[in-house]
């Protein structure tokens, strides 16, 4: 392998690893009850890349009370929940593709 092509390759690892680095940073709103009732409390449950979910109450314009949770059964609102299940689609297929790219830097590595 020439100099040029190690540089070609070590540069293209470091894309693949910032890349890795993003995709696990994602979080997306994956449930809410805004616009289910009058109340001027609203919820979000944001799901992590890693699967753990959190919920965020905001009353009024306030800040959010954030709390860890299990499963969307824990969340309590004050009408009823709304998913979306778009984005935990969106979730599943980072990780599909953070586990494409794993494989790439370990052909890679060899």
């Amino acid at each position: 392998m020439t100099a040029t092509e190690k540089m070609a390759a070590a540069a293209r690892v470091r894309q693949i690893e910032a890349d890795i680095r993003d995709i696990k940073a994602t979080v997306a709103v994956i449930a809410t009850d805004e616009g289910t009732h009058a109340m001027p409390g609203t919820t979000r449950v944001h799901q992590r890349y890693d699967g753990s979910i959190y919920s965020v109450y905001k009353f009024g314009g306030s800040n959010g009370t954030r709390q860890e949770i299990e499963s969307l059964d824990d969340v309590e609102t004050d009408g009823r929940v709304l998913t979306f299940p778009a984005a935990i689609e969106r979730l599943k297929a980072a990780r599909k593709q953070v586990s494409a790219l794993q494989a790439v830097l370990k052909k890679l590595a060899d």
